[in-house]
């Protein structure tokens, strides 16, 4: 189970990338300042280089389908929070939390 703390890193990840996209800024930039904006949420957060976060993912970013671009921002999101915040999270657990919480696939 996800605790109290852990799932509000993940919802304020998630409403500060929500605000940034869906006031125009493209998914990478959305992903950039997200990271960067949460930084002093939680300690696990506040050394990570977000461009190093996503060239773990830069192969996978070929795609342009929305809904892939949308599972390719869930499965950032879910590495950010399975290796800095918390690594005994269980992956199934945070990834059904980011995608309730994430712009839903119609407004992408």
């Amino acid at each position: 189970m996800i605790s109290d703390k852990d799932e509000q890193v993940l919802k304020k990840i998630c409403v500060t990338f929500n605000t940034n996209f869906l006031s125009g800024a493209d998914m990478i930039q959305a992903i950039i300042v997200a990271i960067d904006a949460n930084k002093m949420v939680h300690l696990g957060l506040s050394k990570v280089d977000p461009k190093e976060i996503l060239k773990v993912f830069s192969r996978d970013m070929k795609v342009h389908a929305p809904s892939h671009l949308r599972e390719l921002t869930i499965n950032i999101f879910e590495y950010l929070m399975l290796t800095h915040v918390n690594p005994s999270l269980k992956g199934p657990e945070v990834r059904l939390k980011l995608e309730s919480q994430l712009v839903p696939l119609n407004l992408w």
